[in-house]
């Protein structure tokens, strides 16, 4: 895993298939099919290479061209981006921004906690 800005650049060691991929990213963050869109562009290739970019990745989507990934996962991408995606073949997948951001949240809290040792730290765990 290695940083990249806000995101991840993540190679897995093993090559998935983008329904995999899906199946998988749906479990682990406990997200229903009907709440995310996803888009294969893959050919039937397979997955090796993902970047991840919380909330909205609109922003940082020349980045993640540059980067090359085989999928990227994020929110909140304008037509055209995807468009742009399915041009060079970069498969995508809407995670929402509750799906991607509810992770970064219990991960900022750990930080605070350990940060502000002695001190009471409420979390509340509402989906809104």
């Amino acid at each position: 895993k290695v940083r990249y800005g806000i995101g991840n650049v993540i190679t897995l060691k093993k090559q998935y298939s983008f329904d995999e991929i899906k199946k998988m990213l749906l479990k682990n963050l406990n997200i229903s099919q009907d709440k995310i869109a996803s888009y294969n562009f893959s050919n039937g290739r397979k997955i090796k290479k993902i970047i991840v970019l919380p909330g909205s990745g609109s922003s940082d989507v020349w980045k993640v061209i540059v980067g090359k990934p085989d999928l990227l996962i994020t929110s909140d991408l304008k037509h055209n981006q995807i468009v742009d995606l399915s041009d060079i073949n970069i498969s995508y997948i809407n995670a929402t921004h509750y799906g991607l951001e509810k992770v970064f949240i219990e991960y900022f809290l750990l930080f605070l906690s350990k940060k502000f040792k002695g001190k009471v730290l409420v979390y509340n765990d509402t989906n809104f």
